[in-house]
């Protein structure tokens, strides 16, 4: 058991992360106490944290990735929608064969292409997949308003 130094509260070992400057090789101060204290820290400096994420992530700065929201207008570069319509924000889209960073995606497209392997020839299989069923439908509308 030991007692976190922010909440005050005795917990036992597995409630600390680890720390091997510890004598008993545990944080002073518990997960939970962790976890609001670095979100704490990051809504106090967003642009830090996100800098950061996006340096280490993509090797672009935060500024390369706001000129970039400016350059698009604030919407995702394949379907259109303004970054407002979602909870989170947009997303740098990269090659993950040269690690090129692309434009921002929605959460919605960037996972779409993931799920696609970003193979353009898979892509337009799905394409002309949506377009034949499109057509069968509409067809199928065009025979009953004959009848």
């Amino acid at each position: 058991m030991k007692k976190c130094h922010i909440c005050g509260v005795e917990k036992e070992l597995a409630a600390f992360n680890k720390c091997s400057k510890s004598k008993d090789g545990k944080q002073h101060y518990c997960r939970e106490c962790s976890n609001k204290k670095r979100k704490a820290w990051d809504l106090a400096d967003p642009e830090r944290t996100k800098g950061k994420y996006l340096r280490e992530s993509y090797g672009i700065s935060f500024k390369e990735y706001t000129d970039m929201l400016e350059t698009q207008n604030h919407k995702c570069a394949i379907c259109g929608k303004d970054e407002t319509r979602f909870l989170k924000k947009l997303v740098v889209d990269h090659c993950h064969e040269s690690g090129e960073v692309r434009q921002l995606l929605c959460n919605f497209c960037n996972h779409g292409l993931g799920n696609f392997k970003d193979d353009p020839e898979v892509m337009l299989n799905a394409i002309k997949y949506l377009l034949h069923h499109k057509e069968k439908i509409m067809d199928m509308k065009a025979g009953k308003k004959g009848e």
